[in-house]
This record gives C-alpha cells, sequence and structure tokens, in this order.
C-alpha cells in the first residue's frame, strides 16, 4: 500500500463536512481551525469539562470548544452574544474566542487552499 502524508482527502472531507468556504456554518469554522493545528504541529484536544455560568439568573454548564496543550481553551463562535459574553465572564481559566471574522480572514483561507 502507499505511504501518503496526507492526513485526509481532500474530496471526502469536503463531503463530509459540507464544504469549508466563506458564509459556511460555525461547525465548518471549528474544522477549519482544527485543519489548520492539526497541520502546524499545534496540540490541542477537544474539551469534554463542563464549567458554571449564570445567564437571566439561570445557572448553565458552558463546554468550551477545545483546550490546547498549554492549558488555555478555545472557542469557536459565528458571532457575539449576550449567552456568549456570560459564558466567558464567568469563565475561571484563560479562554480564546474566535469570531467569524478572524476565521475567515485568518483560517479559512489556509483550510481551504489545502
Amino acid at each position: 500500500m502507499e505511504k501518503r502524508d496526507q492526513k485526509y482527502h481532500r474530496e471526502c472531507w469536503l463531503r463530509i463536512s459540507g464544504d469549508i468556504r466563506q458564509g459556511s456554518s460555525n461547525a465548518n469554522k471549528g474544522l477549519a481551525w482544527v485543519i489548520y493545528n492539526i497541520d502546524h504541529n499545534i496540540k490541542f484536544k477537544r474539551n469534554n469539562k463542563g464549567f458554571g455560568y449564570i445567564f437571566n439568573n439561570v445557572k448553565h454548564l458552558y463546554y468550551p470548544d477545545f483546550i490546547m496543550e498549554n492549558g488555555a481553551y478555545v472557542e469557536i463562535k459565528t458571532y457575539m452574544s449576550p449567552v456568549t459574553n456570560a459564558k466567558i465572564e464567568y469563565f475561571p481559566h484563560k479562554i480564546r474566542v474566535l469570531y467569524k471574522e478572524e476565521i475567515e480572514n485568518e483560517i479559512l483561507p489556509y483550510a481551504t487552499s489545502v
């Protein structure tokens, strides 16, 4: 069997991911972020720990998207909202929130060119 350096076949990836393009869904922006980090050997893992926050006087749990090797968290968001602001306000750790504009300007161009 031929050894391939490519981690995924582009046509298959686009088919299962719903395509990664300008205006795509928040999930696809997250996939673009994952592709970028894997290709640049930036270590991260999917976060599975919930953190409490209060919104409209009701307690909720918030699960940021990813955790980096250094312990910082990353959240991918399409837009800023009062709920997002509440999550970040109560969050007890360092977190980077990447909004649509930053993903589309910095990450998507790479992910769509590989």
